[in-house]
C-alpha cells in the first residue's frame, strides 16, 4: 500500500505524518501543559517566526 492510502486508516502512518516538522513536538508539549493563545505560545517561542508556528 501507498503511504496515502494508509493516511487515516493505519495509526502509526497517521502519526508520522502529523508529526513531521522541526518543532511540532516542542509545541505540542509546551500545548500539553497549559491551554495558550496564538501570541502567548510565540512568546514562549522566539525563535520561531509567525509564519513558522502558523505552519506547524
Amino acid at each position: 500500500m501507498i503511504k496515502a492510502e494508509l493516511f487515516g486508516v493505519c495509526p502509526l502512518t497517521t502519526a508520522q505524518e502529523l508529526l513531521t516538522g522541526k518543532w511540532t513536538l516542542l509545541i505540542l508539549y509546551l500545548l500539553s501543559k497549559e491551554t495558550l493563545r496564538f501570541n502567548e505560545l510565540h512568546r514562549k517561542l522566539p525563535v520561531l517566526t509567525q509564519t513558522t508556528l502558523s505552519n506547524n
